[in-house]
């Protein structure tokens, strides 16, 4: 809640400003007054006293003249205002309807460059493998370039991605290691039969060793 002191401060400068800005409201007013509305009626009197039948039918003329000036005015406006949003809205709907046609037009010229573009690729492709043929042939001779050229155009047409070679190559290595331990762990029966044949002569050994 306010304190009434801030309030009483308060109090003085909203009547200044009210103050000032009736003061400058009246010097408006008072400046319309003294230099259009005191001179116009003093004209309008003047007229009526020295010509009062041109005056009366100038004044009823004028009266009679307001609605329809006015109307012609607020009329003239809602022409031009109409023919600017007629004339925009026109121009947007003409716009729109030449970029649609613009649309459909490049989407079939796409169309026909797409079925143009297979078999033009189809051709360049078939150049470049009799093109490579014939230098395999040239440099390697007929039967090896014939493979050497077979196994190229069967890597370029078949190649796997990076991720499937490096999964494929993990796969290999697991695969390898794990024969490799079963190898190493898995020992013959031939073994086994020395082994025991050893662990008998040790017995041996010891038995005759005590009995001594």
């Amino acid at each position: 809640m306010e304190s009434p002191y801030v309030a009483d401060e308060a109090d003085p400068d909203l009547l200044s400003y009210f103050d000032k800005s009736a003061m400058v409201v009246h010097q408006s007013f008072q400046r319309f007054e003294q230099g259009y509305a005191r001179p116009g009626m003093s004209l309008l009197v003047k007229s009526f006293q020295t010509r009062p039948v041109r005056s009366t039918f100038l004044a009823v003329f004028a009266i009679l003249s307001l609605l329809p000036l006015l109307s012609f005015i607020g009329f003239s406006l809602f022409i031009l205002a109409s023919f600017v949003f007629f004339s925009l809205a026109g121009a947007l709907l003409a716009a729109s309807i030449v970029i649609m046609l613009s649309g459909v037009l490049l989407g079939c010229t796409l169309m026909i460059l797409f079925f143009i573009s297979i078999p033009l690729t189809a051709f360049a492709l078939g150049a470049f493998i009799a093109f490579r043929l014939a230098v395999r042939v040239r440099s390697d001779g007929y039967r090896a370039g014939v493979g050497g050229w077979a196994q190229e155009t069967k890597n370029q047409f078949y190649r796997t991605a990076p991720e499937e070679d490096a999964l494929k190559a993990d796969e290999d290595v697991s695969h390898s290691g794990s024969d490799a331990v079963m190898i190493i762990g898995t020992i013959p029966p031939d073994g086994l039969d020395k082994k025991s044949a050893q662990e008998d002569r040790d017995a041996d050994t010891i038995v005759k060793s005590e009995s001594e």
